[in-house]
């Protein structure tokens, strides 16, 4: 849904979510930033889970990774949320977040059309892996997004990663890995 070239103009709620391994948080917003940090619970009264759950069928996806990286944008893109009923309408949206310290809070987010969503947040892919993720906190596979292909050795060079992040054809392959 973040693609400029889509064809009709959508709506997004003002955060940039990321799936960690423990749950999908708020890792970016468009206002003052208070609510980077917090995980989401629930979108327009439905846990998240379900949430992403309904939105699932429409990720299109090679594999689970890309699913769990563009899962979260489909939920917060208000005429998906609207198409499933989770929602009326493309007006304001209630999410439920907790806080790090553990403390829950709802809050009432206005969507933003995506060309502004996607001009605030401006990542490779349309924001769905963002690159402003602490290097702490950014998974291997985000280090070089804006490489097509690279490599890393890993564990006292015991192992190689290998970052593909586009198809090309076999020369130009042999040629950037020397």
């Amino acid at each position: 849904p973040f693609d400029p070239a889509h064809r009709e103009s959508l709506h997004a709620l003002p955060i940039r979510p990321y799936h960690f391994t423990d749950g999908v948080f708020v890792v970016d917003e468009a206002a003052d930033g208070r609510l980077t940090g917090f995980r989401v619970l629930a979108i327009g009264g439905t846990p998240l889970q379900g949430v992403l759950s309904l939105v699932r069928p429409l990720v299109p996806r090679d594999n689970d990774s890309t699913l769990r990286g563009l899962a979260p944008h489909y939920a917060i893109t208000v005429e998906v949320l609207d198409g499933l009923g989770i929602v009326e309408g493309t007006g304001p949206v209630e999410i439920m977040l907790v806080r790090p310290n553990g403390e829950q809070v709802k809050e009432t987010l206005r969507p933003i059309p995506v060309a502004e969503y996607t001009t605030t947040f401006a990542d490779p892919l349309h924001g769905h892996y963002p690159a402003l993720l602490s290097h702490a906190a950014r998974p291997l596979y985000l280090a070089q997004m804006g490489r097509e292909l690279w490599l890393r050795t890993l564990a006292g060079g015991k192992a190689v990663y290998v970052g593909y992040n586009s198809t090309v054809e076999a020369a130009t392959i042999a040629a950037r890995l020397e």
